[in-house]
C-alpha cells in the first residue's frame, strides 16, 4: 500500500487524503465534485520516533504545515 501511495503522491492531478471518508459524490465521469471529511489524528501520550519522523516528512512535503514542526519539537 505504501508504494501505491508514493506513486500516487508523485502525480500532480491526484490528492491523497489519509484517515478520511467520502461524504458525497456528484456529477459524472470527467466532471465531478467529491466532499471529503478528514478525521482528526490523536496521539495517546508522546509519539514514538517513527511517528515523529513520519510527521516531519509530511511537513517537509507540504510547506503550509510548517507550524506543525514547532509542535513536534515540543513533543520530544
Amino acid at each position: 500500500m505504501r508504494e501505491l501511495i508514493e506513486r500516487l503522491r508523485n502525480m500532480s492531478n491526484v490528492a491523497i487524503y489519509t484517515n478520511a471518508e467520502v461524504e458525497n459524490v456528484s456529477g459524472y465521469v470527467g466532471n465531478f465534485d467529491v466532499t471529503i471529511r478528514v478525521n482528526p489524528r490523536y496521539f495517546k501520550g508522546k509519539p514514538n520516533e517513527r511517528e515523529v519522523e513520519e510527521l516531519r516528512k509530511i511537513c517537509r512535503e507540504r510547506p503550509g504545515m510548517s507550524s506543525v514542526t514547532g509542535s513536534l519539537r515540543e513533543l520530544q
